[in-house]
């Protein structure tokens, strides 16, 4: 590739919000089908077992619990990432990227670091954003929307050049 592509990214609480909700649920989807299914079916089914068999309190409160446990879960995720991003000085400086032929760098603070494609955990390219895991616990959330398609293309064309293919997940 001859031209590098150079990004600016900077964490919002939003865009931590965003990136937290992809790594539990757009990334694992089992999770989102315990947590959103098979939860509440399970808390419908003790309500009903409840209400109409037992008139046990416990099952009462586990089917409450089960039912409601989605929306808990929402909660806690979308304050966790605002006070993440809030109380962290480093997460909201801006950080630059620069996709060169055969790595990753990343600029942040004059501080550099060279991250090799092949040593990228995974990547995620779907309709709205790509996420880089440069290590199974360390990722990078860019919201397509915030870029130009030019922008976009380069970065796509950068890594679909530079990363095994196994490690690109595509979800358009």
């Amino acid at each position: 590739m001859e031209n590098n592509v150079q990004v600016s990214y900077k964490y919002t609480p939003e865009l931590a919000e965003k990136f937290v909700f992809f790594n539990m649920y757009r990334r694992k989807p089992m999770t989102a089908i315990l947590v959103n299914i098979f939860g509440p079916f399970l808390g419908l089914v003790s309500l009903i077992i409840t209400i109409f068999f037992t008139l046990d309190i416990m099952t009462l409160v586990l089917g409450i619990f089960l039912v409601g446990y989605p929306a808990l879960i929402y909660v806690s995720l979308k304050s966790t990432a605002k006070r993440s991003v809030e109380s962290n000085e480093a997460l909201r400086k801006e950080i630059s990227f620069t996709f060169l032929k055969d790595r990753i760098r990343e600029n942040a603070d004059g501080v550099v670091a060279d991250v090799l494609w092949s040593s990228v955990f995974r990547v995620y390219l779907t309709k709205k954003e790509i996420v880089l895991y440069l290590k199974a616990n360390q990722g990078v959330y860019f919201l397509k929307s915030d870029y130009d398609s030019q922008t976009l293309f380069s970065m796509e064309d950068a890594i679909l050049r530079g990363v095994d293919p196994k490690k690109i997940v595509e979800r358009r």
